[in-house]
């Protein structure tokens, strides 16, 4: 079935229009619609496929011109058009495969961790959350491919400190958990490698060392891990803050917020362990409203998401791993990003500050 050419809007519309009915129509059939520009590797490419042109107003095709220096007829108009670069082609979706499996633990562990995905579950810590999130955690990260945190350390209010936390932290029941600002058995660089060597003894040399600072002195933190023997370092940020909160508000749901004894943006339970949807609470009753299956899907379906868009993204840099990409395939999209990251703002070669 071909559509004759219009503009790109009335062309989507169609298109769009075209594969719902056709999807609708095969499944009542017992069969499934493919739009694969190429479904079949030894018979012709045939499948969805769709020509571009560029015609200026006075229908003059801008794609073409007799003095292309190459020889294929095309204007720098059409050579601008082409996607991506010249240098760098994108992989193609379908019969190119962008890999996202990341391996931690290469330098000096004999069994290092190897992941399908490039995203780990981390800032997640028992107590600050149910039993049924980390549950909701573990089994999502197990069906996407990845990691999750064990989560047996971070503040914690005494409130929250019930007995199966107490248990596994060594505390007495409702006495508040501290962490301290640094380990007391090292004061530096040198006590750290120190420390790294002795617990590579304790594993025989098969697990992987992590060393997680601040989001301080990254730079310099950093470099003295790794110089330390670290296999990985990993940068703390306050993505496992509890009591956080957004500063706007979807006050359509009101009436659901009202039904938990709130108002949209006046929750703040998250430190109390008064939680409505059973997320950092250890109240029995409470974190019943969040059961282990439904969190976990949801869970693996956003993991699994993000893997997807950062291979969509490595593959239109025509990368055939998500590790392979390069500084100058960065770019920011604010300002702030831009200076603290130190790449070019997107659409720009401008550094801030630079």
């Amino acid at each position: 079935m071909n559509f004759t050419y219009g503009d790109a809007l009335s062309s989507a519309d169609r298109l769009v229009f075209f594969k719902m009915a056709a999807s609708e129509i095969a499944r009542a059939h017992g069969l499934i619609a493919s739009f694969m520009p190429k479904p079949f590797s030894d018979r012709t490419g045939t499948g969805t496929h769709f020509h571009l042109s560029l015609g200026s107003a006075t229908s003059k095709n801008l794609f073409h011109d007799d003095s292309d220096r190459n020889g294929l007829g095309l204007s720098q108009s059409g050579y601008h058009f082409l996607a991506a670069s010249l240098s760098r082609y994108p992989l193609e979706g379908y019969r190119e495969r962008c890999s996202t499996k990341t391996v931690l633990g290469t330098r000096f562990a004999t069994k290092p961790i190897e992941l399908a995905i490039p995203i780990t579950v981390a800032g997640m810590s028992f107590g600050s959350l149910s039993a049924n999130v980390k549950d909701a955690l573990g089994r999502a990260a197990t069906e996407a491919g990845t990691s999750t945190t064990t989560g047996d350390g971070g503040m914690l209010l005494g409130q929250k400190v019930n007995p199966p936390v107490a248990a596994m932290r060594t505390l007495p029941e409702g006495v508040d958990q501290r962490s301290a600002c640094r380990r007391p058995d090292w004061s530096g660089p040198d006590n750290l490698a120190i420390k790294i060597r002795e617990l590579r003894e304790i594993t025989d040399w098969e697990k992987p060392i992590y060393v997680k600072v601040g989001a301080t002195r990254t730079f310099h933190d950093v470099k003295l891990a790794v110089h330390a023997g670290a296999d990985v370092v990993v940068v703390d940020g306050m993505q496992g803050g509890t009591a956080a909160t957004q500063t706007v508000f979807d006050v359509s749901c009101a009436d659901d917020y009202a039904a938990l004894g709130t108002a949209p943006g006046f929750c703040h339970h998250c430190h109390t362990g008064r939680c409505p949807v059973g997320v950092t609470t250890q109240d029995a009753v409470r974190e019943q409203r969040l059961q282990p299956p439904v969190g976990a899907r949801r869970v693996r379906n956003y993991l699994k998401t993000m893997a997807m868009e950062v291979s969509i993204i490595a593959r239109a840099c025509g990368k055939q791993d998500v590790h392979h990409r390069e500084r100058e395939d960065l770019v920011a999209l604010t300002v702030e990003a831009a200076a603290m990251a130190g790449v070019p703002l997107a659409g720009t070669n401008w550094i801030p500050g630079r």
